[in-house]
C-alpha cells in the first residue's frame, strides 16, 4: 500500500542520509523494526527500487555498510544485519564478506524474475564502474552472482 511505501521510502532514507548521526543506533533499533513489521514483498520490492540511491552513499565504505544492514535485514539474515551495525564505515575483509553473502543472498533467494535480477546486475555494475579501489567488493559480488 501507499502508506507502507512511504513509510519504508521515510526510514530508509533517514538510514541513508548523510546527515544521520548514529546510523549505527538507527540501523540496529529502527531498520530491525521496521523490516520485522512491514510485508516482505514490499521490503523486497523496495530495496530493489532503492538499491542504486544506496550505492551512491558516500564515501564508499558507507554505501557498503548501508547496503549490508539493509540486504541483512530484508532477507532475515538479522545475525550478519546485527553484526553489520556495530561497523559502520569499516571495510574490512570481513565486511566485504558478510556484504557478499548478504547481497548473493538476497539475489539468489528474493529475486525471482529475470528482470529483478537483471536490475540488481545493471546496478551493481553502475557502482563498480564508479569505483575503481579493489577493496570495494562490488567485482567480486558480481563474480559470485554470476556462477
Amino acid at each position: 500500500t501507499q502508506s507502507t511505501w512511504e513509510f519504508l521510502n521515510r526510514a530508509i532514507s533517514q538510514f541513508v542520509s548523510e546527515k544521520q548521526s548514529h546510523p549505527d543506533l538507527y540501523a540496529s533499533h529502527v531498520l530491525r523494526v521496521v523490516f520485522e513489521r512491514a510485508p516482505h514483498d514490499a521490503v523486497i520490492d523496495w530495496v530493489s527500487l532503492s538499491l542504486h540511491n544506496v550505492t551512491q552513499r558516500q564515501p564508499v565504505a558507507m554505501a557498503i555498510w548501508c547496503q549490508s544492514v539493509i540486504l541483512g535485514f530484508a532477507t532475515g539474515l538479522r545475525s550478519l544485519a546485527l553484526w553489520s551495525t556495530q561497523r559502520p564505515g569499516k571495510l574490512e575483509e570481513s565486511d566485504c564478506r558478510v556484504y557478499i553473502i548478504v547481497a548473493s543472498y538476497f539475489y539468489f533467494n528474493e529475486l525471482h524474475t529475470p528482470e529483478q535480477r537483471h536490475g540488481f546486475r545493471l546496478v551493481i555494475e553502475s557502482a563498480a564502474s564508479n569505483n575503481n579501489d579493489s577493496r570495494i567488493p562490488y567485482l567480486s559480488l558480481l563474480s559470485s552472482i554470476s556462477r
